[in-house]
């Protein structure tokens, strides 16, 4: 009994000092766990320094995105990533904008957070097809690259098809037979799919759908 105790202990003890040494390296480094249910922030482990006679539980600590923001800023100064620190640069900005605006409380809401971001990367989609359309790639590609740098803040993206199962499920729900009907839709189901799928691909669907 004593036997399968100290072996018990001794397994959980050799745990938790792996588990202090990741969190070291990842103070070090800047790197934490990733967590996909809460938009996306990420989560870093921080066991306990020592053991006591009871079992210690191991903290999650989540991060608001204007301290991933700062990691991660760091971390694209150290590796002269310059596109990717001017974006990250611009998302800071404008939290910081916002956080003093006349009213705030002083710090983001998640659903402002999701709504800042979605509107700095459909700023960038714009400058883009703009660019593209005077056959400016070259200043096209960085805008494209920022976008993408700061989509991997908002939610995991729904598919095609996920946001046509929404589509079909508002216009069944007010009835909608028609084009003249757009208002109907568009609105609820922009407003339900807030930060988590494209605009243009959610306008397209709903066209393709009332005009069928």
């Amino acid at each position: 009994m004593y036997l399968a105790e100290y072996l018990i202990l001794n397994f959980i003890g050799a745990l938790f000092s792996f588990l202090s040494l990741l969190d070291y390296i990842n103070k070090l480094t800047g790197n934490y766990f990733y967590d996909q249910t809460v938009s996306q922030k990420r989560l870093r482990i921080v066991p306990p320094p020592f053991f006591t006679n009871t079992l210690p539980c191991t903290k999650f600590i989540f991060m608001s995105l204007k301290e991933q923001i700062n990691t991660d800023i760091k971390n694209a100064m150290r590796a002269k990533e310059a596109d990717k620190l001017a974006a990250l640069r611009a998302v800071k900005a404008a939290i910081i904008v916002l956080e003093t605006a006349e009213g705030s409380t002083g710090s983001l809401s998640e659903e402002e957070e999701v709504s800042l971001l979605s509107k700095l990367v459909k700023q960038r989609k714009d400058a883009a097809e703009l660019y593209m359309g005077q056959d400016r790639k070259d200043l096209a590609d960085p805008e494209v690259y920022q976008a993408g740098v700061i989509s991997v803040y908002l939610p995991e993206q729904m598919s095609e098809e996920e946001v046509r199962n929404a589509v079909l499920a508002q216009i069944a729900k007010v009835g909608a037979s028609g084009p003249s009907d757009m208002g109907k839709v568009m609105g609820p189901v922009m407003g339900q799919l807030k930060g988590k799928a494209d605009g243009k691909m959610i306008s397209t669907l709903v066209k393709e759908e009332l005009n069928k």
